[in-house]
Formats: C-alpha cells, sequence, structure tokens
C-alpha cells in the first residue's frame, strides 16, 4: 500500500511539474495584460511564419500599430485607463486579424503578421481595426478616443530582406503616418 501511495504521489509531482512547466512556457512567450504574444513570442513565431512564407512563395502582411496618445491617457487618466486602452487595442487586432496571424504586444507598440491576400483586402483589415478600436472605446465608455496609427509593409519571397528589415520598414511606416495625423490635428 506504501508503494502504491509513494508511486501516486510521484505521478502526481510528475504531472505538477509539466503543468508548470507548460505554464511557464506560456509566460515566456505570452504578454500577460493582454492574452498576445510578446516580443519573444513574435520573434519566434514572426520568424518561422516569415521562413515557411518564403518557403512556399507566399507574401506575409506586417503591420506595425501604435495606440495614439497612449502617453496622454496614462498622464491625464491613469495607468488603468491606459491599461484598459491597451487590452481594447489588442482585442481589435485579435478580433480582425486572420486565424493564421501572430498579434504580439511589443511594449507600447503592437506587430501583426498574417497571411496577404492583396492590397485590397489589406486596406480593409487596416479599416477594419480602426473601427473596431473606436468600437471598443465607445461600448468601454472610455472618457476619451481611442484611435491608432498603422504602418505596413508586404514582405516579397524572393527578396534578400530578412523578417527584422520587413518589421523596420513597417515601423517607418508608422512614423510617417505619426507625423501626418499629428500634422492634420
Amino acid at each position: 500500500m506504501n508503494a502504491l501511495t509513494r508511486s501516486m504521489e510521484n505521478l502526481h509531482k510528475k504531472e505538477m511539474l509539466a503543468y508548470m512547466n507548460r505554464k511557464l512556457s506560456s509566460l515566456y512567450i505570452m504578454d500577460t495584460l493582454t492574452g498576445m504574444y510578446n516580443r519573444m513570442g513574435y520573434q519566434q513565431l514572426g520568424e518561422e511564419s516569415f521562413r515557411i512564407s518564403g518557403l512556399n512563395k507566399r507574401k506575409l502582411l506586417i503591420l506595425f500599430v501604435d495606440l495614439d496618445r497612449l502617453k496622454y491617457i496614462n498622464d491625464t487618466f491613469g495607468h488603468e485607463y491606459g491599461d484598459m486602452a491597451i487590452c481594447a487595442a489588442a482585442r481589435a487586432l485579435m478580433q480582425c486579424s486572420s486565424r493564421d496571424a501572430v498579434p504580439a504586444r511589443t511594449g507600447g507598440e503592437f506587430v501583426l503578421i498574417q497571411s496577404y491576400q492583396s492590397d485590397e483586402v489589406s486596406r480593409e483589415l487596416v479599416l477594419r481595426i480602426r473601427r473596431t478600436l473606436e468600437a471598443e472605446g465607445k461600448a468601454q465608455k472610455l472618457p476619451f478616443p481611442l484611435s491608432m496609427s498603422i504602418g505596413t509593409v508586404v514582405t516579397d519571397p524572393e527578396s534578400a530582406l530578412s523578417f527584422a528589415d520587413y518589421v523596420k520598414i513597417a515601423d517607418s511606416r508608422l512614423s510617417e503616418e505619426t507625423v501626418q495625423t499629428r500634422a492634420a490635428r
């Protein structure tokens, strides 16, 4: 009976250890606030998606996204509201993205990587994300409007550019859009 009890305890310990290892692995690549991938997860999965798309001669769409006025929201309304805005942006991105997408929060920005279909579908995705974010803010009755700046790039499987190069291009386009948006205000 003692041997059976020890065996059951050992089995339970092994199961708990396996569970804790899975939990730690998840925390390693997941952003706990949004449920999206974190920087580590996006780098691992984004690189893998990029490699596979190159092998299959398929294009990827990469979006580099910044939640507008987040510093103002945090400074004026508090970090609780800033977190609510971040979560709303994450929900909008995840809700609008395709099933094969890699949505990630990389600190203050977001990255979304998914299969490219066409320029028209990409433009519609950006508009849908923005509309969904606006609706999220209104549904939560936030005391400020939610908007985001988005830089996009489409990969070329024939190009010598790396995944990091494409992300930098999307980031650069985000910066250009941010400057244009601020100038229009």
